[in-house]
C-alpha cells in the first residue's frame, strides 16, 4: 500500500537504541548464572536468555555482551580467566554460538 511507511534497516544502532535495548533486556528479568555443574541449570540459563534475545531482537554481539554481564561469582571468574589473554577485538569477535560452546564445555560437559 502506498501509505505504508518504508522501514530502513539500521546498520549501526545509535547509543539511544543500545540504551533502549539494555533497558528492554533488564525489564525481561534475565537470569544470572553463577556456574553450576547441573547440566539442566546450564541448559535452562542459555535457553531463557535465547528466549529474551529473540523477543527483543538482540544481535549476536550484544547477546554475548549481555550474557557475560549475567555471569556471577564462579562463572564470572571463569569468563575473566578464559578471556584474560584476549585482545578487546578478539573478545568482541566471540559469536553467540561460540560463547554457548565455551559455557557448555566448562559447565555442561564437566558434569
Amino acid at each position: 500500500e502506498p501509505n505504508q511507511p518504508i522501514i530502513q534497516p539500521q546498520i549501526v544502532p545509535n547509543s539511544r537504541d543500545r540504551t533502549a535495548m539494555i533497558e528492554q533486556f533488564r525489564k525481561m528479568n534475565p537470569p544470572s548464572f553463577e556456574g553450576s555443574t547441573d547440566p539442566l541449570a546450564v541448559e535452562d540459563w542459555l535457553r531463557e536468555l535465547e528466549r529474551i534475545f529473540k523477543f527483543i531482537r538482540c544481535d549476536d554481539a550484544e547477546r554475548v555482551t549481555f550474557s557475560v554481564f549475567m555471569l556471577k561469582k564462579g562463572a564470572s571468574h571463569w569468563w575473566d580467566m578464559t578471556t584474560r589473554s584476549s585482545t578487546p577485538a578478539e573478545e568482541q569477535a566471540i559469536t553467540w554460538e561460540r560463547f554457548k560452546e565455551l559455557v557448555e564445555e566448562k559447565f555442561f560437559l564437566a558434569a
